[in-house]
């Protein structure tokens, strides 16, 4: 803000103005009266004292705009911080009052309405990186709140119940979710969700906590499931090709006909995991901790199975002639026999006879 558009200011340089003019007659005057000096010399030395005047009026002058400018400069830091803090405020407020509706719309009647507030609540997480974490909560809370309707004649069958459409959007969304705004110690939690026949297609699933969850028939194709814990989770029969499962709890899952093609399971722990006539074909299975799991007929053809545990591994009726990297030492403390067949570079154990 300039100093000459301050009335003070202005003010003040006025009167320094009136009292320089007022006292330059007296300086004039005295130095006209040094006794000794030519005319030419006075007028010299009148000349230095206005020269000497006007120079330090002028530093007033100066240091007065500087001090003014600092002033006004301070004003609107104060000012800018004061606008930033009111729109904090508004935005909280925005905020809470965007949340609150969603909210009281996720119990709504109509499964329209309730899909919308859905993906309402996803932009808000987006324009409201503080309310992400909050809700994805409430997007998982919703999952497992909600499960799919199991009508009379379904119980009789082996018709998998389809999810509602408000539910489906809601794993969409946590499917999407960024996993840059979580901290190491936020962890999602579906432990017993039923979500069977899910669509979680490239989903994002990383690190998340599906302990004993119904993942029957779901689609997981090109899912993130790294670090995930599903222990004893059911996914009978689902699709997994192309998954990403590094260092995966599976301890326990029955993975009974599910496809695992070209799925990556390295270091993945599958002790105790069910995997009869699952589909493992170019599977990545290299340091996968295979301890009493049960393989019968499951394909491995072209799986790598490079430092894989197989301690009392059930191969009985298991071909692993196509697998990769499988050694002599990995398989004598396994279970197998007559109908298992091994690669021709390997002998069959004496005890599997």
């Amino acid at each position: 803000m300039s100093l000459f558009k301050k009335g003070r200011v202005r003010y003040l340089l006025v009167l320094a103005a009136t009292v320089f003019l007022l006292i330059l007659p007296f300086i004039i005057l005295s130095y006209s009266k040094i006794e000794g000096l030519s005319i030419e010399q006075k007028i010299q030395q009148e000349n230095q004292a206005l020269i000497t005047t006007a120079v330090i009026l002028t530093a007033v002058i100066v240091v007065l705009n500087t001090y003014y400018v600092a002033l006004s400069a301070a004003a609107r830091i104060k000012n800018a911080n004061a606008a930033k803090e009111n729109i904090k405020l508004t935005e909280k407020k925005i905020l809470s009052e965007n949340l609150s509706q969603a909210i009281s719309q996720l119990g709504n009647h109509n499964i329209d309405t309730r899909t919308a507030t859905i993906y309402t609540l996803e932009l808000i997480s987006q324009d409201f990186p503080a309310a992400y974490w909050t809700i994805m909560e409430i997007l998982i809370a919703f999952v497992r709140e909600n499960p799919p309707v199991i009508d009379f004649l379904s119980q009789y069958t082996n018709e998998i119940p389809k999810l509602g459409a408000d539910v489906q959007a809601a794993l969409k969304v946590i499917g999407r979710r960024d996993t840059k705004k979580e901290t190491t110690n936020q962890i999602l939690n579906l432990r017993n969700a039923d979500i069977r026949g899910a669509n979680l297609k490239k989903a994002n699933l990383k690190a998340i906590n599906l302990k004993e969850v119904n993942l029957q028939e779901a689609n997981l194709f090109f899912a993130n499931l790294n670090g995930a814990n599903l222990t004893q989770a059911n996914l009978q029969r689902t699709n997994l090709f192309l998954a990403s499962l590094q260092k995966t709890i599976l301890a326990g899952a029955n993975l009974a006909e599910a496809t695992l093609c070209a799925a990556n399971l390295d270091e993945a722990n599958l002790t105790q995991a069910n995997l009869c006539q699952a589909t493992l074909c170019a599977a990545n299975l290299e340091g996968a901790d295979l301890t009493q799991a049960n393989l019968y007929q499951a394909d491995l053809s072209d799986a790598n199975l490079h430092k894989a545990i197989l301690i009392q591994a059930k191969l009985q009726g298991t071909d692993l002639t196509g697998v990769k990297n499988l050694e002599y030492q990995q398989i004598i403390s396994a279970y197998g026999d007559k109908t298992t067949r091994l690669p021709s570079y390997l002998q069959f154990p004496e005890h599997w006879r």
